[in-house]
């Protein structure tokens, strides 16, 4: 049997550095050209969801997220736990005509596309009629 331990990393490079897989912390990433923060990313391994949910939350965009799983179940609770407008799992393309977007949060209220984003366009009437 072949041993592939010697595979699994045990830290991240960031800003040129090796940081521990365990560390609590998430790290930022910066546009240069315009100095927006494109999103925070928490630093933790695979079997620390709780802190990456955490980590992910706490933040004030709610947008977008993404995380890559192969368990099944894990992706539910992910989807279940997660405060974003858009969460693809194993998937980085979750915006189409045919899907509604918008966020929570400062990302956005309400949202735009498929049969959500007409909504505020439309207007409902409710007509009653008896004894004809």
């Amino acid at each position: 049997m072949t041993d592939f331990s010697n595979l699994v990393r045990q830290a991240n490079l960031i800003n040129a550095q090796w940081v521990g897989a365990d560390d609590a912390g998430t790290f930022a990433v910066i546009n240069p050209a315009t100095a927006e923060t494109i999103a925070h990313v928490p630093n933790c391994g695979a079997t620390e969801s709780r802190r990456a949910i955490a980590a992910a939350n706490a933040t004030e965009y709610g947008l977008a997220t993404y995380a890559y799983t192969r368990d099944l179940a894990r992706a539910f609770r992910l989807q279940d736990r997660l405060d974003y407008g858009l969460i693809g799992i194993n998937e980085v393309f979750v915006v189409s005509p045919e899907n509604p977007f918008g966020g929570l949060k400062e990302s956005g209220l309400g949202q735009e596309g498929a049969w959500q984003g007409m909504d505020d366009y439309l207007s409902t009437k409710f007509t009653c009629i008896g004894g004809l």
